[in-house]
């Protein structure tokens, strides 16, 4: 693979990030453990504790850091890994705000995605960007069957798991996991490198991705325009320089590469 940022100066800061195109739910296992409030799987002795502190924080400072753990109290309050429904209010607004721009999607794939972020999300898993990652992984396989009923098939498969049974899929263990079979069937997902460099000038900065299979594309900013690479090969310009450098969103870079 070739190095993320193709062409480059000396940068104050650089960031890289590794993308997985796929559901959140296989990405998830490649991150730290995210299970902080699973009603099946936070023990009966430290669900009360969890609780407690949650409200003595809540009551001595007002604070916006503070709202998370007041979500995560819900969570815990309504325990639904022990009433066995998983679905949660909050995630219900998320998904009218982020399905308009899905209708593409297949609408059994984008049922499926509802469902197993519902109950990622009464795991204590509220904090990953679940619907839109999950349609986005739908999208990508929208020509090919295989892939998408492959894809639907660990979906529903973890959409029916509990709590508990997504801790064991995330450790991979004791072996088989649940919906081990699904997960080995499903499509390989595909890996892109996101690499950010911020100069010294507010206007000056560079932004590059890098997809296997995929030219590396990379956009080159001051406060006078960008100009955009193809492995490494000048394409084009742009005068996205305040968008691209305020952001570093890597979406802005085939926006300025291709208009």
């Amino acid at each position: 693979m070739s190095e993320p940022l193709a062409v480059g100066r000396d940068y104050s800061a650089v960031t890289t990030d590794l993308i997985h195109k796929l559901g959140p739910f296989i990405a998830a296992m490649t991150l730290p453990l995210l299970l902080t409030a699973c009603p099946d799987v936070a023990a009966e002795d430290e669900g009360e504790e969890v609780d407690e502190t949650a409200d003595e924080t809540t009551d001595e400072t007002d604070t916006g850091s503070e709202s998370t753990t007041g979500d995560e109290t819900e969570t815990g309050e309504e325990e639904p890994g022990e009433s066995g429904d998983p679905i949660n209010e909050g995630t219900e607004g998320q998904d009218e705000e982020t399905t308009g721009g899905n209708e593409e999607i297949d609408p059994e794939a984008e049922a499926l995605c509802t469902t197993a972020c519902e109950l990622f999300e009464s795991c204590g898993q509220d904090n990953i960007d679940c619907f839109e990652s999950c349609v986005e992984y739908f999208g990508g396989f929208s020509d090919d069957q295989e892939c998408l009923d492959a894809g639907k098939a660990l979906t529903e498969c973890i959409g029916g798991l509990t709590c508990g049974e997504v801790e064991q899929m995330m450790l991979e263990e004791p072996q088989p996991y649940p919906c081990q079979a699904e997960q080995e069937a499903a499509c390989e997902p595909e890996v892109c490198t996101v690499a950010a460099g911020v100069g010294e000038e507010s206007q000056e900065c560079e932004l590059s991705i890098d997809c296997e299979g995929d030219p590396l594309y990379s956009v080159e900013c001051d406060a006078e325009g960008c100009i955009c690479f193809e492995d490494g090969a000048e394409l084009t310009t742009c005068a996205l320089q305040e968008e691209i450098c305020g952001s570093s969103d890597a979406d802005l870079i085939y926006t300025c590469c291709f208009g």
